[in-house]
């Protein structure tokens, strides 16, 4: 993509994240949006289907893209911490991002993302364990994808939004721990 469009993208996107923190996804048109930019309603619609296409670039563009970077090196537990890291300095942003509900619900189109982002590690990965046939590695990467959707939300919606390090402790335990683990008396 030209630098010309990828500028464009992200005014839209820029504006559009200004918007949605001020006010609620719902009461936030693309003319709205485009009005802000300077820019017409059909220049949206050349990069973007609809506003909730926006909210899941954003995420991408913004969060996603850079924690692969990470990925891609090897470095699965500093993409992580870029991960929370990046929803907790955009909260405001992403409380409302994932206050989106229903058919193209954020969170939804949020895990996506990283179940991408997982599967393309667990493709290349040398996965030491033989897996039972019904954990594929689609499989796998969604129930992570979704682990880690809810420890975001979970955190979004808390109380203590102090710092990142709760919910990198939060996360790592849990990834850390099994469900047998924790359920079962200590000896």
């Amino acid at each position: 993509m030209s630098n010309k469009k990828e500028s464009k993208k992200e005014l839209l996107a820029s504006c559009f994240k200004e918007l949605l923190t001020r006010q609620p996804f719902h009461k936030i048109s693309v003319k709205m949006i485009t009005d802000r930019a300077g820019m017409s309603r059909s220049s949206f619609y050349k990069f973007f289907a609809d506003k909730y296409e926006l909210l899941i670039f954003i995420a991408d563009y913004q969060v996603i893209r850079k924690v692969e970077i990470l990925l891609e090196a090897g470095m699965f537990d500093a993409g992580v911490e870029l991960l929370f890291r990046s929803i907790v300095g955009d909260a405001d942003f992403f409380r409302q991002a994932f206050a989106v509900e229903g058919q193209n619900s954020f969170e939804k189109g949020f895990s996506e993302l990283l179940e991408r982002c997982i599967r393309r590690q667990l493709a290349v990965a040398q996965i030491a364990l033989p897996l039972p046939s019904l954990l594929t590695l689609d499989n796998l990467a969604r129930y992570y994808a979704l682990a880690l959707c809810q420890a975001i939300r979970a955190w979004l919606n808390s109380e203590r939004r102090e710092n990142v390090e709760e919910l990198l402790e939060a996360y790592f335990f849990l990834h850390t721990h099994s469900l047998d683990e924790l359920v079962r008396p200590q000896k």
